[in-house]
């Protein structure tokens, strides 16, 4: 799965916590590649748990950790594509006024593409 509870978007979170804490270059070479994997295919699921949203949020994690600049395009790509997902019969996967599995995810990942360098997910990620 390319999700963030079961799949590649959130072992981006767990490898780059490992690189960190630890500073072992393999920690951070496989984040980068749950990373590539989270952002394969076509996702139309644009909540922040399941889909796009989580995606795009890893794609952050990355960029933060690597500074790469593909990665902050990933994200915005996928950003776009989940607020798109919610005028399509794909919001049917959301539920309304929750943070991970509603429209309020993709509006505070909105606000952190506004400032990459801090991005982080919501409740789970480091402070700034």
């Amino acid at each position: 799965m390319r999700g963030w509870c079961n799949g590649s978007s959130g072992l981006v979170h767990l490898w780059t916590a490992a690189h960190a804490a630890f500073g072992d270059e393999r920690w951070l070479h496989l984040g980068e590649g749950a990373a590539w994997h989270a952002s394969e295919g076509s996702g139309i699921i644009p909540q922040l748990c399941c889909g796009l949203a989580g995606q795009a949020y890893a794609q952050l994690e990355i960029h933060r950790h690597t500074g790469e600049s593909h990665r902050l395009t990933l994200a915005r790509q996928l950003a776009s594509s989940a607020a798109a997902g919610l005028e399509t019969a794909a919001a049917n996967a959301c539920v309304s006024g929750s943070l991970h599995k509603g429209e309020i995810g993709i509006a505070v990942l909105a606000a952190d593409l506004e400032r990459p360098e801090e991005a982080t997910m919501p409740f789970f990620g480091p402070a700034c």
